[in-house]
Formats: C-alpha cells, structure tokens, sequence
C-alpha cells in the first residue's frame, strides 16, 4: 500500500470519526439537553399564562364593582382585599388551575379585531397572576365569540387578541363569597378519639381505643363497639361541612340571641388528640327553609348551613353498633398465618389469595378471610380474663395471626378460638383488645369442619 493510499484512509478515517463525534455531540446537547426545554418552552408559550400554577403567590380578581385580591403564605391563601380573611384553597387552586393549563386556541391583529368589537376595551373581569419571582400577568376577559364557544382574551404582554374556550370565563366567574374559606370546623380526621353528639335533646359520647376501635361510652350500659367506617364517615362529612352563607361577622351575644344560639338544636364536639377542650359546632333551633345557623365555639361568626348537615348526626344512638369482632379493610390484610394444633398455613394476597407451601385447606383463603370479617359476636365475655381455660382457650383449636404483608413488620391482628363448644359457647379472643366474646355460631363447623 502506498504512502498516499494510507493518507487517503487515514484522512477519511479523521473525517468519520469527526462526524460520529459530532453527531454524539448533536444527539447529547440537543436531543437529551436542549429538544425537551424547547418543546417545554413551546407548549408553555400556548398557554394563556405561561406561568406554573404552583409558583403563583398573588392572584387579582379584578370587576367593576369589586376587586378580590388573594396571598398565598406558606401554602395556604387568603383574602386581603375587600375582606381579611382566610381563603378556600380549592376554589382559588380551580381557577388558577384551569387559566394555567388551557391553550390559546388562536390570535388575531387588533386591526382585525379591534379590542372595542370583542368586548375587552372594557373586559368583564381581569385576573392578575404574580408569581414567587415577582413576575405579573394581567388577563382581560372579554365577550364571547359569535358561536359562544370561545371567549376573546387579551394579555397585557401580547398585542393580539386571543380567544379560548368558554369555560375558562365560566368557571373564573365567581364572587367574594365563592373565595372565601367556608369551613364551620378544621380538624384532621385520624387525630379525633372522642366524639359527643347532642340533637333534640339526645346525645352520645364515643370513644376510639388504642386499637383503633370505637366504643360506645354512654349510653350503653356495658361495652358496645362501634362501626368503625360508620365514624370515619361521620367525621368526613363534619369536616366537610361548609357555610351556604355568612348570616353575621363579628356577632355580639345579642346576635347570638336573635339567631336562637340561647335555645340549641344541637351540638358535635370533638376531641383531638390531648386537647383537653372540644372543638364544637353548635347548631341553632332557629332555621331557614331548608337552612339551619350554626357556629363555630370561640369563633364571631354565625353561619347559614343546609339542614342537610344537622340530619347527618344520627338519631339513635345506637345506629352505628356493630357485631363484627374485628374489622379490616381489603387492603389492610394481605398475608395470614392459620394455625391448628396439627399444621400451619401460610397464605399471601397480591390480586387474589393463595396459599403458599405444601399444606392444603378445603376451603378457598378469600372465603376464610370474608368470613373472619363477618364473623358476629353475640356478647362481650370479658376484657383482660384472667383465667383462659373457662373459655378453651388456653389450648386453642384455631389461632388465625393476620399481617399488612407478608414481612411481618406489622401485625393486624390475631383471633383466637377454643375448644368448642364450652357450655354451650363458642368464645373467640381477640388478642389486640385482649377482649373475650361469644360467637353468633361457630365459624369453624359452619366453614371449615373438613379443613381441620
């Protein structure tokens, strides 16, 4: 091979592998670094605001005849202009969700269409967003266009007219009342452990146990469980409860007198954690048509609700009562450990149960574990017994020990059931509660007689 033959090679080799280096350097920087920048920067641009919703610290809510100007501190709005007050997160989070993440749907020149023919000379309503790093956006809101179906928009940094679907005006349209927090009372639902319910003059007390379960306190005469989904219920509907309007701010005793707070209908006290005080909401005898005024302890204001919110307090006490000696929710267990004094079963749930290793029941795990959830108690023997051996159970016939997952880092639970019958009496021993029952009828003869 000639010496120019190899510099002709090796020339093009040069040239080769400066071509694979600057497409890897293509393929790098633009492709991975620049490309999804750019496509964000393009799909941001089309947006009515190009601001993220999130960074948005001030929002203006500007007519002519009230301006509402909202501040969020340390995620939480509130209302500076034309009241001091606390805002509804949800409802300022709804506009600014929708204004930030809605495209423009098209533009024109203002000597196409003049600002005057599409009503933003004056706009309906004007919305100021200012974001963390102190930079605003207006946007006027104008008519909607011929069709109805888009309405003409104009911000204050662009020069064209714009227009957007219609529901960005319809669901921006909201007035002083709709961005004010309406909350009768703030509390987080897993930290309440007691409850007391008074309406038309009757009442209960209720009370949640280290295990997570409620119990009746009063009245009750003897130990009487409660449904635990019933009271989670309960207290969601409570700390959803919103005001329809505010009746009075500020109110004196005299208020509280002409709106029948000397004379109540009703009343929810709560307990948090170890406050040794409730928290209450106290309802009025005195109503509207489908309207009752409640208020807040220790707050000045009196509160229109729909009566819809006082029928939620049950009026039997005894409406939450529950049989069930345990209570657990499908994705609160999803391995077991079955026990007998002749084998042991291991059975684990991912999307359905299946029992691991060789030993075998004649009976399918989700049935077990549907009826260890429907198992009724006919009477609560005794808490903390003494001496097990009344009841069969110091040698157990079925111990059932059932876990979050099959680490075994977290015990649900273990039930316990003796010899049976024992006088007559099927007893189980809930070994969380430590707490002795009498079972409606035995689950093991009535499920499980050929598995054991």
């Amino acid at each position: 091979m000639t010496i120019e033959i190899k510099k002709i090679l090796s020339s093009k080799i040069v040239w080769v592998i400066s071509v694979l280096v600057v497409l890897a350097v293509y393929f790098f920087v633009v492709e991975q670094k620049l490309m999804p920048q750019w496509k964000h920067s393009a799909a941001v641009a089309k947006k009515i605001v190009p601001i993220d919703k999130d960074n948005i610290v001030k929002f203006e809510h500007i007519r002519s005849t009230v301006t509402i100007v909202c501040e969020k501190r340390d995620k939480q709005w509130f209302m500076v202009q034309p009241v001091s007050a606390k805002a509804d997160n949800e409802e300022i989070d709804s506009v600014l969700s929708v204004v930030t993440g809605t495209d423009i749907e098209d533009k024109f020149k203002t000597d196409e269409l003049p600002i005057a023919d599409c009503g933003l000379e004056n706009p309906r309503l004007t919305m100021k967003f200012t974001d963390n790093k102190g930079k605003t956006y207006v946007l006027g809101l104008g008519d909607y266009n011929p069709t109805n179906s888009f309405v003409y928009v104009k911000r204050g940094d662009i020069k064209e007219v714009m227009t957007v679907w219609k529901y960005v005006y319809d669901d921006a349209d909201k007035a002083v009342f709709d961005f004010r927090d309406k909350t009768l009372l703030e509390f987080n639902i897993n930290d309440v452990v007691k409850i007391n319910c008074i309406k038309n003059k009757r009442g209960f007390v209720i009370d949640r146990d280290k295990n997570q379960q409620w119990w009746y306190l009063e009245p009750s005469g003897g130990k009487v469980k409660v449904s635990r989904n019933k009271v989670d219920d309960y207290l969601f509907q409570v700390k959803n409860m919103k005001a329809t309007a505010f009746a009075v701010e500020g109110a004196k005793n005299d208020d509280f007198r002409k709106y029948g707070f000397n004379s109540t209908a009703g009343e929810i006290n709560l307990w948090l954690g170890r406050e040794v005080d409730p928290r209450r909401i106290v309802f009025a005898t005195q109503k509207k048509i489908e309207e009752i005024y409640a208020r807040a302890e220790g707050s000045d204001k009196i509160f229109s609700v729909n009566t819809e919110n006082f029928s939620t307090t049950p009026d039997d006490p005894y409406g939450w009562v529950i049989r069930n000696v345990i209570e657990f929710g499908d994705d609160e267990v999803n391995y077991l450990e079955f026990n007998t004094p002749i084998k042991t079963i291991l059975a684990e749930r991912t999307t359905t149960w299946q029992v691991i290793g060789k030993e075998r029941l004649d009976i399918n795990i989700s049935d077990l574990v549907n009826q260890l959830k429907g198992m009724i108690y006919t009477e609560i023997i005794e808490e903390n017994p003494k001496d097990l051996h009344r009841y069969g159970l110091d040698t157990p016939e079925v111990k059932v020990v059932l876990y979050k997952d099959k680490s075994k880092k977290v015990k649900v639970d273990t039930i316990i059931f003796g010899k049976t019958p024992v006088g007559n009496k099927n007893y189980c021993l809930r070994e969380s509660e430590n707490m002795v029952y009498s079972l409606l009828e035995n689950l093991w003869e009535r499920v499980m007689s050929d598995a054991l």
